[in-house]
């Protein structure tokens, strides 16, 4: 008769590292909180759009705002992503949704960090 080992307590139990991205998105009085961990690809960055927009409802009601956008594990993102990246900040703009001041948390090092210039042309 074998015996089976109880189950690992949730807190001990190893955590899959996907291979797609997530992102949250919050807003603090008058800062929008964006953490965001990659890879990005289009339908991730749609995922972005729709967050954001939520988030904006509840954006002081003059629309003054400051960004923090926090990336972790990788800034890779492939043309696609950057495009819809580009469509949803247009978007955002035109419908009076830009932040004072953006500030990016970006770790040295960070698979794709070539890519933050663009990112923050973008943003």
């Amino acid at each position: 008769m074998a015996t089976q080992r109880p189950a690992l307590p949730a807190a001990r139990r190893p955590v899959p590292q996907s291979s797609f991205g997530r992102v949250s998105v919050g807003v603090h009085g008058r800062v929008m909180l964006s953490i965001a961990e990659g890879p990005f690809d289009a339908a991730l960055m749609a995922a972005t759009r729709r967050a954001i927009a939520l988030a904006g409802k509840r954006l002081p009601a003059d629309r003054r705002f400051g960004d923090l956008v926090e990336i972790r594990t990788s800034l890779q993102m492939d043309g696609d992503a950057l495009t819809q990246l580009r469509a949803s900040i247009d978007a955002f703009a035109s419908r009076g949704i830009v932040a004072l001041s953006t500030v990016f948390l970006v770790a040295p090092g960070l698979p794709g960090i070539e890519q933050l210039p663009a990112l923050m042309d973008i943003w």
